[in-house]
């Protein structure tokens, strides 16, 4: 960096740049979106899994 300019490392500002409320709406509707997504998928598996045991248990019933 000394080769190329005058970058100082302790100009650097360490706070975050705080969000405005509009951005905090929209990043928490995007998790509430990937939350439901998320819960339809386990839903469909567990569905699946039932689906599953019961043609395991009617096959167990048929020996």
């Amino acid at each position: 960096m000394h080769k190329y300019g005058t970058f100082h490392w302790e100009d650097l500002s360490v706070e975050t740049m705080v969000k405005t409320t509009e951005q905090k709406i929209i990043e928490l509707e995007a998790k509430v979106k990937l939350s439901e997504k998320q819960n339809l998928r386990e839903e469909h598996l567990v569905e699946r899994e039932d689906k599953k045991a019961m043609i395991f248990d009617m096959l167990v019933d048929m020996v």
